[in-house]
């Protein structure tokens, strides 16, 4: 974590120090230091996979409710990465966009989920 908090600073000073300059290249920048940020993450999926495989015993055996949690967190992490670029760039209303969308898709995609989260607790009261 250390190593990706001093790539994160270094890139943010580099940015900072491009952006009077050359706006575009320190823009590129951003984007690239922000993308290798996401994919450095991506390492540490198998710990989350191994999670939501215990989980999986919990729900159905197809790993249905499993694929819906890996999309919703998909969608979270590609929002949040899209509203900050478009803020970093000074467009806060497309950003806000992207969040109401992103908010509305994770709803959407985790109806299932509580549905049937709400059935098993009518089968316990019934």
């Amino acid at each position: 974590m250390i190593k990706i908090v001093i790539f994160a600073l270094f890139g943010v000073v580099l940015v900072v120090l491009l952006r009077e300059q050359k706006a575009g290249i320190a823009f590129l920048l951003s984007l690239a230091v922000g993308l290798v940020l996401m994919f450095s993450v991506l390492n540490y999926t198998e710990i989350l996979l191994d999670g939501l495989r215990v989980l999986q015993g919990y729900f159905d055996s197809s790993g249905y409710y499993i694929k819906l949690i890996i999309k919703m967190i998909g969608i979270t992490y590609l929002c949040e990465f899209g509203t900050q670029v478009c803020k970093d760039v000074g467009q806060g209303a497309i950003a806000m966009q992207i969040e109401m969308m992103g908010k509305i898709m994770v709803l959407v995609t985790g109806l299932p989920i509580v549905l049937a989260v709400l059935e098993q607790i009518m089968l316990f009261e019934g």
